[in-house]
């Protein structure tokens, strides 16, 4: 007859006196599962439990299976997880897992928000006797963002610190392996990135006045601007340069949104950006996602290049628009510019800013 410490499992149950004499509870399965597969993730899909962007705030946590300790965890189905509303100005890290919960008495996905910060870390990845987070993947919610990107999503699956695969008869530590992974992409992408400049570099000097010009001739005319000189590029650009920028206090502008007096529509100041990135003087364009609320929100635009007298043009799309939302520069500067944002209604919305920076052409 064994003692009181010693256990095994699992034995027929006989009736004494009309009740059984043997009872087994939930922790006497899970002890016996996880002495042979270890907690983590079953990899015989790819796609198991995997984390995918939906093009919107939004992300889809795919079907697959776990286990934890001994207890199994299955997702038959799509689930879609929406992503709180980003910050206009600082970016956070949300962490998705798979919660083993004691109060709960079950196992089931749960989202947990980060810190705004410049540097934002990941939620703590929980290992006590009450949670047991198993973290599937790490969402970085960027200032201003609109939408989740899959580029956003760091997939944890294969890292042993806070996931790992599930393995029968012994426990392999892929964060080695995840470690390789997330290296060998950094890699690529620094590799990649830095021989783009390198060949941009080398081009950029190498143009002959014929070749400047029959470039110039393959880019065309600007008819669809709304510039009155479209003959070529720079009569375009040297148009807008002699509009003047006007600095107006956001709680009191009495229009709204554009600041400047630059009538170009963001479809064709988006057109001008891609033509004007090969031509000379010196231009610079680009778009700024931003945030409209009911507290001023200051944004800055930093040039690649600095400029003697900058010029700045600044429209803001269309579907950010409403009676009581204005966007206005705040100041210009040889290094960038500032501007604000400020809506009179309490909720949030999204924005796009497109501007282009050249030097003035009526000042020496």
């Amino acid at each position: 007859m064994a003692v009181a410490s010693e256990k095994s499992f699992p034995f027929d149950s006989d009736q004494v006196n009309g009740v059984y004499d043997r009872e087994y509870f939930a922790d006497d399965f899970a002890r016996f599962f996880r002495a042979f597969i270890s907690s983590g993730t079953f990899m015989n899909e790819a796609s198991n439990l995997q984390v995918i962007a939906n093009g919107d705030m939004s992300v889809t946590l795919k079907p697959g299976s776990m286990i934890i300790d001994g207890y199994r965890y299955d997702n038959v189905a799509d689930i879609i997880i929406n992503i709180s509303p980003a910050d206009g100005v600082l970016k956070r890290i949300d962490r998705v897992s798979a919660t083993w919960s004691k109060e709960d008495r079950d196992i089931h996905y749960v989202v947990r928000e980060g810190v705004y910060s410049y540097e934002p870390v990941a939620p703590e990845c929980r290992r006590t006797a009450e949670y047991k987070d198993y973290v599937v993947a790490d969402i970085i919610v960027e200032a201003g963002a609109i939408s989740i990107k899959q580029a956003d999503i760091v997939d944890q699956r294969l890292n042993s610190e806070v996931c790992g695969l599930a393995i029968p008869f012994g426990k392999v530590d892929t964060s080695s392996l995840y470690d390789q992974i997330q290296a060998a992409l950094e890699e690529f992408q620094n590799v990649n990135e830095k021989e783009f400049e390198e060949w941009f570099e080398s081009i950029q000097d190498k143009l002959s006045e014929d070749q400047a010009g029959s470039l110039q001739n393959q880019i065309g005319l600007l008819e669809d601007l709304t510039t009155q000189t479209k003959n070529n590029l720079v009569a375009a650009i040297n148009e807008i340069n002699s509009k003047e920028i006007e600095v107006v206090d956001p709680m009191t502008a009495e229009e709204p949104g554009i600041a400047a007096d630059a009538k170009m529509t963001g479809d064709a100041l988006k057109e001008l950006n891609a033509k004007i990135e090969v031509d000379k003087p010196h231009i610079e364009a680009g778009n700024v996602k931003c945030t409209f609320s009911s507290s001023v929100r200051t944004y800055s635009v930093k040039f690649k290049k600095p400029f003697k007298n900058p010029s700045v043009a600044f429209v803001v799309n269309s579907g950010a628009l409403s009676a009581n939302t204005r966007a206005t520069i705040k100041s210009v500067s040889g290094n960038g510019f500032e501007y604000y944002t400020y809506s009179n209604v309490s909720e949030n919305s999204s924005g796009t800013i497109y501007w282009i920076a050249t030097e003035r052409t009526d000042v020496e």
